[in-house]
């Protein structure tokens, strides 16, 4: 019984990236005739059916260079990922390697601010909101990893905005409507 699981799981790998005209919950490939993102799987499929009332996501990246790491973030069965490229994430302690981006003189004096804090190990930036033709520039703490699905807070942003890279990597959020008073250590309260 266990080969068999094996050998099934080993073909599942290997045709990934085939149609089939049915969901099952054990090879999940498609929705609607649309290839299911890599790191989705339906939850409740309905065998032989277009039926996926429920799926997971699972972190994933998306783009690896020498410091950034892009996210896939949520994307839903029956539909297609972003066009446009996830921004990238680096790590805070890579600023001033050779390849690493280069930070402005403000960038880096909000990023030194809260460096005296937080832990370099899981501390990193990004610039989102690209659509909007604004290039945002953002600090997180990635205690759960550069594309998990938690929340992280905007940690030079107000005091309600938030960051989910394994949702959204595009784009920052509200968690609640409206600004609430807060003190930080590093300034940026209300901001």
């Amino acid at each position: 019984m266990r080969l068999a699981a094996v050998r099934g799981c080993v073909v599942a790998l290997l045709c990934a990236g085939c149609t089939r005209g049915s969901v099952d919950s054990q090879d999940t490939r498609t929705y609607k005739g649309v290839a299911l993102a890599p790191n989705v799987t339906c939850s409740t499929p309905t065998a032989g059916s277009e039926y996926c009332a429920a799926y997971n996501v699972r972190p994933y990246v998306r783009l690896r260079t020498q410091y950034g790491i892009a996210c896939l973030g949520n994307v839903p069965p029956g539909t297609t990922p972003n066009p446009i490229p996830p921004p990238l994430s680096y790590l805070a302690k890579d600023v001033g390697k050779a390849t690493a981006p280069e930070l402005t003189s403000g960038e880096a004096a909000e990023l030194g601010r809260i460096e005296r804090f937080v832990s370099l190990k899981t501390l990193r930036f990004a610039w989102i909101n690209r659509e909007n033709g604004h290039q945002g520039f953002i600090v997180f703490d990635a205690t759960d990893g550069p594309c998990a699905l938690d929340h992280y807070e905007v940690l030079n942003g107000g005091c309600n905005v938030y960051y989910m890279p394994g949702e959204n990597p595009y784009t920052d959020f509200a968690g609640t409507p409206g600004n609430w008073p807060c003190k930080r250590p590093w300034g940026f309260a209300n901001s």
